[in-house]
């Protein structure tokens, strides 16, 4: 590795926390090392023209020597600072210290729903999928081609413990809206399930919903009424869908978890904090 331009990210890397007076984790310390290390040291240069380059190639080799050691700590290993702020900083707390209050709970929610309406429609069927097949055991699901799915957008199967012959079905549909959700989706979405459910006999077939909207009451009561022997419907809106990625610990840990989202959607991510720092609190107390 090229010892000067090391020296250059480490008196980089000081300028920022000094300016910053504040730990940086190591998403926002990269992206700030990399806008400085452009606007100093030219935006060409490939050591630094790539924030994933940069964290895989150059980042992760330099905080092992010793020249950064000696200037620059990992608190908790959740955030970098510099050894002569430590005395400044707040007693600092384990990971198993950390708690959530409620108010710091809301903003992590809303915050997380906002990323979600943002997502390609394309990535979020495919986060639907990994939802399926994370909270309900045992499935095991695929996203359907882009025509002729009917609106089905991902389909789900788990086997019968007692009769191999027969399964447990869930085709899904994954709509991204910013507001409420129609009547008329609620009678298309059924309309499509019970479509596929009649082909065959599954034992227990599930028609799921979701969308990063609003659903009505009406929405909710036409799903319940059409229910049938075999055939349940479950819906979730922005907010049971944010719950559900917090109960399986995706998207959020102290704050925003960049990686998560970057690996998902890494168009969203850039778009989103490139020019703009996570609002989240440092500290959850």
């Amino acid at each position: 590795m090229d010892k000067e331009y090391f020296k250059i990210v480490i008196v980089t890397a000081i300028d920022k926390l000094n300016s910053s007076k504040k730990p940086l984790s190591e998403s926002e310390f990269t992206r700030s090392l990399v806008a400085l290390l452009k606007k100093k040291h030219g935006k060409n240069d490939t050591r630094h023209s790539s924030k994933i380059r940069f964290r895989k190639e150059t980042f992760k080799f330099i905080i092992e020597t010793q020249e950064w050691k000696d200037e620059i700590v990992l608190i908790n290993n959740e955030k970098y600072a510099l050894k002569s702020q430590l005395k400044d900083l707040p007693q600092v707390q384990t990971d198993s210290d950390w708690c959530w209050s409620e108010i710091h709970i809301e903003e992590a929610q809303q915050k997380t729903l906002n990323l979600l309406k943002k997502l390609d429609p394309f990535k979020f069927e495919e986060l639907v999928k990994k939802l399926i097949e994370g909270y309900f055991i045992g499935f095991k699901a695929e996203t359907t081609r882009k025509t002729g799915d009917m609106g089905i957008d991902v389909k789900a199967y788990k086997d019968s413990e007692i009769q191999k012959d027969k399964k447990q079905a869930m085709f899904a549909q994954a709509k991204c809206f910013k507001g409420t959700v129609t009547r008329d989706n609620a009678d298309k979405f059924i309309g499509a399930v019970k479509e596929f459910h009649n082909k065959e006999n599954w034992e227990t077939f599930y028609g799921l919903f979701v969308t990063t909207g609003t659903l009505p009451d009406s929405f909710k009561q036409k799903l319940t009424n059409s229910e049938e022997k075999g055939l349940v419907f479950i819906c979730w809106d922005g907010q049971e869908l944010v719950k559900k990625l917090f109960q399986l610990g995706w998207g959020i840990k102290y704050s925003i978890h960049i990686d998560f989202w970057e690996n998902l959607d890494s168009n969203l991510i850039h778009k989103e904090f490139d020019n703009e720092q996570i609002t989240l609190p440092n500290k959850l107390t």
